[in-house]
């Protein structure tokens, strides 16, 4: 658990770094003065060529902490827990690797079942661009009917609806 947990957290901040690299390239902002940016951001004015470091001991800090935690708090993650410590991210990370490994994604997600309808958002993102471009392609040029297409982005559409979700705490 303590290994998976670790490499989520890695992972995660990582995804978060190219998600925001990735918007600011949508905005048009130089790469050079991206990466600094995003390096003086992690860590209180952290020169950028440590962000990597800073970001793996912001992780191992984390597992630490909750090690810590875990082996000196008593009743740690039960309902009655009398400081209130009831471990909602980690009972998450303990059910889908439960549901994952008991159950497997192919009796989930497979044609058919439960939620195989999440599969169409594999060609809805496909086909979306291409949509907006056609419409971009073929629209009348003359009038500013169109100029709302050039601000369209279907990936920051798309995860910003990743965010609405209730359990968002619980997935950080």
């Amino acid at each position: 658990m303590i290994f998976k947990t670790l490499s989520v957290d890695v992972v995660g901040r990582g995804i978060y770094f190219a998600h925001d690299v990735k918007l600011g390239h949508y905005m048009k902002i130089a790469p050079r003065t991206l990466f600094f940016g995003q390096g003086s951001a992690t860590e209180d004015h952290t020169p950028s060529s440590y962000l990597i470091t800073v970001q793996i001991l912001g992780a191992l800090t984390q597992v630490g902490v909750t090690l810590r935690v875990l082996g000196n708090v008593s009743d740690i993650c039960s309902a009655n827990q009398s400081k209130g410590f009831t471990c909602p991210n980690g009972r998450t990370t303990f059910s889908s690797s439960n549901v994952l490994g008991a159950i497997g994604p192919g009796r989930l997600y497979s044609i058919g079942k439960i939620y195989s309808g999440l599969l169409h958002f594999f060609w809805i993102g496909a086909l979306m661009p291409v949509i907006t471009w056609a419409i971009w392609k073929y629209w009348k040029k003359d009038g500013k009917g169109r100029d709302w297409l050039r601000l369209t982005n279907w990936p920051l559409i798309f995860v910003g609806t990743y965010n609405v979700l209730p359990a968002i705490e619980c997935r950080r």
